[in-house]
């Protein structure tokens, strides 16, 4: 955890820079990774601008590579995976999306790119007094139960491996009937969490368990609901069944972890792990994602599907 540990200290720093600073922050990236993808990435080097030239070496402002860079679609990246990997992809392993849009994607996910998602997996936890190494729940998918053959197998034997090292309980999401959900209440008394990391609705009903039960778990200190939209009875159950603070995260496979809720509730983007953008659409304002970490299989203004219900509002400072 020393690792980790150190560079969440750091990320502290950014939480006060400037916009200014961040905007800079953020074009050095976009410049970083264009430069990258056009030179190694056969779908950006053949890529033009919106208007139909070609696009620039190097971006001067960050409205500019907005105004240049077309949005890459998610359908796009469905049927041109190959096309968007890097001619000498660093090591990762291929990841697919759950598919709850009727359309999963693949994309390959670099060691860097885990890193990145392991840095703002915690540091979401921080204002909570939750340190690398406490004790966490994962009310989740299981991942042993994707791949065939020998993948399957190795899944089966890293994953609970990966877990113990991590100080992480895996619940399954997958199987949320009375029987198992009482099972899942005497799992997480004894194992004492500080964190509960878990899909909505999957949350909302343990939650829902053990109030009927009158069971308590009193070392929680926070829940993080993820991958569904909240409802405010969601929030309102569980923040009473746990006696916890409940924080919204939002993310995708693609994006890593994108913006979590911060102590006074309000959902904060991670800035110096990407760049978003909300554009206006008949369906309300769709997210657009750039991230700066995943250079193997670079996601330049990634139009993500996903539909905020109001437009990005950026702040003066991070």
């Amino acid at each position: 955890m020393g690792r980790l540990a150190q560079e969440l200290k750091q990320l502290e720093q950014r939480a006060c820079w400037s916009r200014a600073e961040i905007d800079a922050y953020q074009l050095d990236q976009v410049n970083h990774l264009w430069k990258f993808a056009r030179r190694r990435v056969r779908y950006y080097a053949n890529l033009k601008s919106t208007s139909g030239g070609a696009l620039p070496e190097r971006f001067r402002s960050l409205n500019e590579f907005r105004a240049e860079m077309p949005l890459l679609r998610r359908e796009t990246v469905r049927l041109r995976a190959g096309e968007l990997v890097a001619d000498e992809p660093l090591p990762g392993a291929w990841s697919q999306s759950g598919g709850s849009t009727g359309s999963p994607v693949r994309i390959w996910r670099d060691r860097q790119s885990a890193w990145q998602w392991r840095l703002n997996h915690f540091r979401q936890f921080q204002p909570f007094g939750v340190t690398p190494g406490d004790p966490m729940v994962w009310l989740w998918g299981h991942q042993q139960a994707r791949g065939r053959g020998w993948k399957r197998q190795w899944a089966r034997v890293y994953q609970p491996a990966a877990d113990r090292f991590s100080n992480r309980l895996r619940l399954s999401a997958y199987h949320l009937d009375q029987q198992a959900l009482r099972g899942y209440v005497r799992s997480i008394q004894k194992f004492r969490p500080a964190v509960l990391y878990g899909y909505t609705n999957a949350v909302y009903l343990l939650a829902r368990e053990m109030k009927a039960s009158g069971d308590t778990i009193d070392s929680l200190r926070v829940a993080v609901l993820t991958a569904e939209p909240i409802r405010d009875y969601q929030r309102e159950a569980i923040q009473e069944a746990f006696g916890a603070t409940v924080i919204g995260e939002y993310g995708s496979m693609e994006c890593g972890i994108v913006a979590s809720e911060d102590v006074s509730g309000k959902m904060k983007v991670w800035e110096d792990s990407c760049l978003v953008e909300t554009e206006s659409t008949e369906r309300g304002h769709e997210v657009i994602v750039t991230r700066f970490s995943n250079f193997t299989f670079p996601l330049l203004r990634y139009a993500t599907e996903d539909i905020a219900e109001q437009p990005l509002v950026i702040p003066p400072s991070g």
